[in-house]
């Protein structure tokens, strides 16, 4: 081979290989935007989570406060019920108790009706 043969063929593979140097380099930013952007949606994501299981010890915690509302209401509920049904007892026993003394004023009231 002659010396300008050789020297194109230098400088064909010279320019192959600033060519290949520069898709490598660009594949290489490439691939460290995307190492980059993986990391960021890792990061995202264990934020999005931690976010999601404060949100959901949050909720937890208020449903436990509400059951624990809903359970003293029952008990207060169950209270006046109580109180109720005994007002309601003793109300029947003072209408009983005045029937009878209705009755018993009638019977001695009709008794001295009669003497008079």
């Amino acid at each position: 081979m002659k010396f300008e043969d050789l020297t194109q063929r230098y400088d064909s593979l010279e320019n192959e290989h600033r060519a290949a140097r520069a898709t490598n380099d660009a594949q290489n930013q490439k691939m460290v935007m995307l190492s980059n952007n993986n990391e960021r949606v890792k990061n995202d994501a264990a934020s999005y989570e931690e976010q999601l299981k404060r949100e959901c010890e949050d909720a937890r915690v208020e449903i436990e406060d509400l059951s624990d509302l809903i359970k003293t209401k029952d008990r207060m509920l169950e209270d006046q019920l109580i109180t109720i049904t005994d007002f309601k007892e003793k109300i029947k026993e003072k209408e009983d108790e005045i029937k009878q003394l209705t009755e018993s004023k009638n019977k001695y009231r009709d008794f001295y009706e009669e003497k008079l």
